[in-house]
């Protein structure tokens, strides 16, 4: 089996290759995080939603893909969700090259203007909205259905939200990641 370059445009010399092993791990990232992608958009088809399961499917989906591709460019991932320090782990030419990608995805309509911010906020949420219910801790049910309404009221801003989502961002990144980690197994 021939190995695949670790750098994508670096040429394929014996000396240069990916091992075997390690492909076979990459691609298995790969396909578990796409199992994740599709059941999200399964879960994402019904009209009222019961949970933030679609949202917690891609942010598993784009940790593991973020994962992959730091591995894929001789990184060691971190057994942890600090999505701004993996992706600090990429080089910049990787980083440059996968931002690329997202922001052609949607043009304008999705802000990488803030990645940092981004990467921190679906980080917070990857915990966070397993356990959207401790937010409430020791508030009525009436409480949090005022409070709720009250910010409908207020406009619904984004900012002032208790859980922010940025989906198109995830998405696009989550497209570019696999976009990238494609290049990284081309042999």
């Amino acid at each position: 089996m021939t190995g695949v370059p670790h750098k994508p445009g670096t040429g394929s010399t014996e000396d240069d290759t990916m091992d075997p092993g390690q492909q076979a791990s990459l691609i298995r990232m790969r396909d578990h995080a796409q199992r994740y992608l599709a059941d999200a958009s399964f879960l994402q088809q019904r009209l009222v939603a019961e949970s933030d399961g679609a949202s917690l499917l891609q942010l598993i989906a784009f940790e593991i893909l973020l994962k992959a591709v730091l591995r894929a460019h001789e990184g060691t991932p971190t057994r942890d969700h600090k999505y701004t320090q993996l992706f600090d782990g990429l080089t910049a030419d990787i980083q440059g090259r996968v931002l690329a990608a997202a922001r052609a995805r949607f043009g304008p309509h999705a802000d990488f203007s803030d990645l940092p911010r981004l990467l921190s906020t679906w980080s917070s949420n990857f915990v966070d909205l397993r356990y959207a219910y401790e937010a409430y801790d020791g508030m009525e049910q009436e409480e949090v259905a005022k409070r709720s309404a009250e910010w409908m009221a207020a406009g619904a801003s984004i900012e002032e939200a208790d859980f922010k989502y940025y989906p198109m961002e995830l998405r696009a990144l989550t497209e570019a990641l696999i976009e990238e980690l494609s290049l990284c197994l081309q042999c």
